[in-house]
């Protein structure tokens, strides 16, 4: 009975991640979000506490990529037909130096974070989960997950 229960609050939790609006579709970081809490099989009370957490980490994530990509699709034609010149080169890779520079210094700050709610093994699969593409998120193919024993 207990196991039912705990089965059936996971699935609360994993289906309210989707309805945060009524109306609109679950974004793609609701999405990689859903998908880290339901494949690290966490109680109700650490899925909800860590819930807002990734949803921080990847929008954080996200805004330090941007001028990178940003850069990028400015020159998307060039790229693709391979005519960028030095100076564009140069500037892209100061972009996405950058912008690994900031990745790790945010994912060290969330590191962190994380550690405060779950475990560090768990924190390893968490970042390996949200690192997963979209099609796999998506899919039906499951992810291997952390072990049950250690929370």
């Amino acid at each position: 009975m207990r196991r039912i229960l705990l089965m059936a609050l996971s699935g609360f939790m994993f289906l309210s991640v989707y309805s945060l609006s009524a109306n609109a579709a679950p974004t793609k970081q609701q999405k990689k979000v859903a998908y880290a809490i339901k494949n690290l099989k966490l109680d109700a009370n650490t899925s909800k506490t860590l819930q807002p957490i990734l949803m921080a980490y990847l929008t954080e994530l996200k805004a330090a990529q941007k001028p990178y990509d940003d850069l990028k699709d400015k020159y998307k034609a060039n790229i693709k037909n391979g005519s960028i010149n030095d100076k564009v080169a140069s500037a892209l890779l100061t972009a996405k130096w950058d912008t690994a520079k900031k990745e790790v210094a945010i994912k060290e700050k969330y590191q962190k974070k994380f550690l405060e709610v779950i475990s560090a093994k768990k924190v390893w699969y968490c970042f390996d989960l949200l690192n997963d593409k979209m099609s796999k998120i998506e899919g039906t193919s499951s992810k291997a997950s952390a072990d049950d024993d250690d929370e």
